[in-house]
């Protein structure tokens, strides 16, 4: 999982993009694939989503969306060129 300057939390699990978005007192958002699913304990949705990143580590070749990286970055003042 990448933890985003916002507080939430991305993934890729089998071809799904996850996000987490902390709300507060163990309590977090989920997003698969930009679509909300509901609320459930922070700490056990992270340790789920480590497992299963864990079980197939192929899945970390892919790539968060560029977008999302370059505005985390945007902010920082730094450029980075990910194709070099």
């Amino acid at each position: 999982m990448i933890r985003l300057i916002d507080g939430s939390y991305v993934s890729i699990i089998n071809g799904r993009f996850v996000k987490l978005f902390l709300l507060g007192e163990n309590r977090c958002e989920v997003f698969i694939n930009h679509e909300r699913k509901g609320v459930a304990p922070f700490d056990y949705m992270k340790e789920q989503i480590n497992l299963l990143e864990k079980r197939n580590p192929s899945m970390k070749k892919a790539y968060i969306n560029d977008e999302i990286l370059f505005k985390e970055l945007a902010g920082t003042g730094t450029i980075v060129d990910s194709k070099t």
